[in-house]
């Protein structure tokens, strides 16, 4: 029994005589970190033996993931810091994406360290394999801390059992998925961290830190960092001089770090544009304003106040602030996807699986459907629960997890791309509903633990993939053996469907067209356009636009798309094995899906 203390005695009580199964019980349920942490490695280790071969291979499965290694190499052999323009992608002058470096850093940041050990090639190969794990591994550690705060230590282990079959999150941290969705899960969960488990100012301005990255890597999350936003400022009205700390912390955080991190990674040119699909100049103004504010209310209100007169600082502060910048900056709630137009939004935007709705699923699938909310269904009942058995500062901490459990209910129907984050979001709440019911009873707990390991096989039913572009068939062309001969032939423009732009830019030394970023509208209304063209059509386009070669995947990409729609277009013949002389065929050993022409003008 003395070893079995050795491995975390503040949490295994003194019970002489205790046997010792029920000592393990007790120091299971204590909810050891060492546990946590070793089920967290436990569950990398598994999707190293599942995926990891396929990532060493450089088989990174979504085109995104391959836009995200090119734009690094970019980064690493010279392209400056503040430039995220992807030159080798769209029509000239190129892509200027809406990305950022931050996202870059991770698995940049790995292979810039290892690079003079083992050169790049090796270096790439040990990034994009298990970068995502680690960020797992801090994901799960992140997951149990947050549940800690709500239910006590008794929480972590469950926490950390949840999080360990809960397969709706971890797809984003499988190896080789070194997009930014992964980075963006670990900085929503560090805000919930430092705003719920702290009430210093260090914890305030570490949670106003994670936003202000989160949301310079994208406005993915900006609803989730605007509920804890909202959730500090409610808490403050009601608690006072008791949360005054890390209310100043987070707001002023806020005020301050927002525009620091937008200024470190954004060019000066861009400071005034107007955006909708990335941080810009309304969301920059929207934390100075409104974070300034509040923290100056926090920190100049007399401890004497009362509550009703905090409700009308903060409430004012809201409306006022909220109606200013709408008038001044109405791009904040603008579609970002406007720009794309109708055509890529039908053909093209409404086809692509993260995009995909509840609705859309129903339509298809019931069964899918359930299984795809049911989770996240749950969850809003459990928190309720929680909350209304709670109170003091749990209470607080319930009302916040009950708010987010609302919202990432909301977004998981809205899009499938927003069910990886929701189920991180709320996997604490189920860890913090069993935790409680052990204090009830063993049948209690019993009983939670059978219906959320039920609801978690559901969710396990249910495909895990958001590809970022049309469906395609197996075998999408993307393996580097693909590319060989390619490789050899002189640079180039390329026509090719989205799903090849990453690949290609990644293997071989030519330029794209189309590409799966929305920014790239103007080569993806070509590439459309060209695709559904009649041939002669198409090949005057082709020439206009100094296009060298042409390729696509026969049964894959937006091809079976574009077919349907243009029967007679370019694509449609070349899917249906028709010949032009004006395209003369590539070999290709490795794929015979794979098609690659010569451009002849």
């Amino acid at each position: 029994m003395q070893g079995l203390q050795s491995l975390d005695p503040e949490l295994v009580p003194e019970a002489e005589g205790v046997p010792l199964r029920t000592r393990i019980v007790q120091w299971l349920t204590a909810g050891s970190w060492s546990m946590v942490l070793t089920l967290a490695v436990g569950k990398a280790a598994g999707l190293l033996a599942h995926y990891g071969k396929a990532a060493w291979a450089f088989d990174l499965d979504d085109p995104d993931n391959y836009m995200r290694l090119a734009q690094i190499r970019d980064w690493l052999r010279g392209q400056p810091w503040l430039d995220v323009t992807q030159y080798r992608a769209d029509l000239p002058p190129g892509l200027h994406t809406h990305w950022s470096r931050i996202s870059d850093l991770p698995t940049g940041s790995v292979i810039a360290l290892l690079t003079p050990i083992v050169g790049t090639g090796l270096a790439e190969q040990i990034a994009v394999t298990l970068v995502p794990l680690l960020l797992l591994i801090v994901t799960m550690l992140l997951i149990a801390r947050i549940a800690d705060a709500l239910a006590g230590p008794k929480a972590r282990f469950p926490a950390a059992l949840i999080a360990l079959y809960a397969v709706k999150y971890q797809w984003e941290f499988i190896p080789g998925r070194i997009d930014h969705h992964g980075l963006q899960i670990v900085l929503v969960l560090a805000a919930i961290t430092a705003m719920t488990g702290y009430t210093s100012r260090r914890a305030g301005a570490l949670a106003a830190l994670a936003a202000a990255l989160s949301l310079t890597v994208s406005l993915e999350t900006a609803p989730y960092l605007a509920i804890i936003a909202a959730w500090a400022a409610m808490r403050w009205a009601v608690r006072g001089d008791r949360v005054r700390a890390a209310t100043l912390g987070f707001f002023g955080g806020l005020a301050l770090l927002v525009p620091a991190v937008f200024a470190a990674t954004v060019p000066l040119a861009d400071w005034a544009m107007a955006k909708s699909d990335a941080i810009g100049r309304g969301h920059v103004s929207a934390a100075i304003l409104l974070g300034g504010a509040l923290a100056l209310a926090a920190a100049l209100t007399p401890v004497e106040r009362t509550a009703r007169f905090r409700w009308s600082l903060v409430i004012g502060i809201a409306v006022v602030g909220t109606a200013l910048l709408l008038i001044a900056f109405p791009e904040v709630i603008a579609n970002p996807y406007a720009m794309i137009g109708p055509m890529l939004t039908r053909l093209w935007l409404a086809n692509i699986g993260e995009t995909r709705t509840v609705v859309k699923d129903w339509a298809s699938s019931p069964a899918s459907a359930v299984a795809r909310m049911a989770f996240a269904v749950a969850m809003v009942p459990a928190a309720v629960l929680l909350l209304r058995r709670s109170t003091g500062d749990a209470r607080d901490r319930y009302a916040l997890m009950t708010a987010l459990a609302v919202l990432a209910l909301a977004l998981s129907g809205w899009h499938f791309r927003g069910t990886a984050i929701a189920a991180a979001v709320v996997l604490p709440v189920a860890a913090a509903l069993v935790a409680f019911s052990l204090r009830r009873s063993v049948l209690a707990a019993t009983g939670a633990t059978i219906a959320i390991g039920a609801l978690l096989l559901a969710d396990s039913l249910v495909p895990q993939k958001p590809s970022k572009t049309v469906p395609v068939a197996d075998g999408d062309c993307s393996l580097r053996a693909d590319f060989t001969e390619l490789r050899q032939l002189p640079p180039g423009l390329m026509l090719a469907q989205i799903n090849l732009s990453g690949p290609l830019l990644v293997w071989t030394p030519h330029s794209v067209i189309s590409s799966g970023v929305h920014r790239g509208f103007r080569g993806n209304i070509f590439a459309f356009e060209t695709w559904m063209a009649a041939p002669a059509v198409a090949r005057a386009k082709l020439q206009a636009q100094g296009v060298r070669y042409v390729a696509h995947c026969i049964g894959g990409g937006e091809g079976e798309v574009l077919t349907k729609q243009a029967p007679h277009g370019l694509i449609a013949q070349l899917e249906h094995g028709q010949r032009f002389s004006w395209l003369q065929p590539v070999a290709v050993a490795a794929n015979p899906r794979f098609k690659v022409y010569r451009f002849v003008p």
